[in-house]
């Protein structure tokens, strides 16, 4: 015990030291802000020194977003690296566009573009954005990424570090990173290493004179690490899996893609991927609400379309109208339901309900 203590101890005081002298950076993409008596999210002009040589480092574009979101706003969020940034002209990048062309089509709904964006990041500094906007009330995320997996941070190339390291050396040295003692650790190893003091950022040439061969062998490793990204970029933005994945961690995901109309309050679909021996497994479905069950019992067809037979539905709060409209569409599917509501209102909302699922999963509110 005591020699597991000790260690521990010294490392506390070390970090603690680093951080009260004022050492190191704060590393994660949004920081908070009081203006006018009122809580804002700014972007952090650091984040990218977690994936880039100090001298080569990005920074995000300016963002400010208020802490909580108001209410009737409809907020989006853009993942994305330089093309879904706008680089070199973020005023007229495609986040611009879009709420411009939002409000003048749906001019009843206020709509927030919130661009988080940044020039010549992948996958790996694209998820932990990802799990940060999952705590931020994000009505809708657009993910456009893919362009710099081979030449970003961690890529093919030594343009930013490292060539090709499997995921989770990644992960291990970008979480590590996070402590004061980590980013000290890797400060010294760059020292050491001679590449503290890399030339400047030389645009589109550094890319160039850093091509990857059409059979470089380290591309597969790239291809795998996107695949283990945009799976937990996904994970990031669905409350329920993490909880379920922590119960049966050798799960395997899948996504529906379904929402509700609010005029309608039918269903629509847009997204459908399940392991594709679905007749062979158990499904657990999961949505924190049960409203009108309409969304629930498409996607339950869908899964029974895809050969799914043992299906199971798991919820926090229900109403009874969705709980019999679920039952009497697919009367072999059983629910599992935290708490049962009175009933629905006329626009189909829970009542007495816990308010929008998404604040309640991740505290926004």
């Amino acid at each position: 015990m005591a020699f597991v203590f000790l260690p521990a101890t010294l490392l506390g005081a070390v970090e603690l030291g680093l951080r009260v002298g004022g050492y190191g950076y704060p590393t994660s993409f949004f920081k908070h802000i009081k203006k006018i008596n009122e809580d804002f999210l700014v972007e952090n002009d650091k984040f990218g020194l977690r994936f880039f040589p100090p001298a080569l480092a990005r920074s995000p574009a300016p963002v400010i977003m208020k802490a909580t979101k108001p209410a009737g706003t409809y907020r989006i969020f853009l993942l994305g690296e330089s093309a879904a940034l706008g680089d070199p002209r973020p005023a007229f990048g495609p986040g611009r566009y879009l709420q411009a062309l939002l409000q003048e089509r749906f001019p009843a709904i206020r709509f927030e573009v919130v661009c988080v964006a940044m020039t010549a990041i992948n996958s790996h500094a694209i998820l932990p954005i990802a799990r940060e906007c999952g705590r931020h009330e994000g009505d809708l995320w657009i993910v456009y990424m893919g362009n710099n997996e081979m030449v970003g941070p961690f890529g093919a190339t030594k343009v930013f570090g490292s060539k090709s390291p499997p995921a989770w050396q990644v992960r291990l040295v970008v979480a590590a990173q996070r402590l004061r003692i980590g980013q000290l650790i890797m400060a010294l190893g760059r020292k050491v290493m001679g590449t503290s003091k890399t030339s400047s950022w030389g645009g589109m040439q550094m890319f160039m004179e850093n091509r990857v061969a059409p059979y470089e062998p380290r591309k597969e490793v790239i291809y795998q690490n996107f695949r283990q990204n945009l799976r937990d970029i996904l994970r990031a933005g669905l409350g329920m899996v993490e909880g379920i994945l922590r119960l049966v961690p050798s799960a395997r995901v899948g996504h529906i893609g379904l929402y509700r109309d609010h005029d309608t309050l039918q269903p629509v679909d847009y997204y459908f991927k399940v392991p594709g021996d679905a007749g062979e497994r158990d499904f657990f479905l999961l949505d924190p609400m049960l409203a009108t069950g309409g969304s629930a019992a498409a996607a339950v067809a869908s899964l029974k379309r895809a050969g799914a037979t043992r299906i199971r539905f798991l919820c926090l709060v229900a109403a009874p109208e969705g709980v019999r409209r679920l039952a009497s569409a697919h009367p072999d599917v059983i629910v599992y339901c935290a708490a049962l509501d009175r009933e629905l209102n006329d626009q189909g909302y829970i009542l007495p309900g816990l308010g929008d699922a998404g604040d309640r999963l991740f505290g926004t509110r």
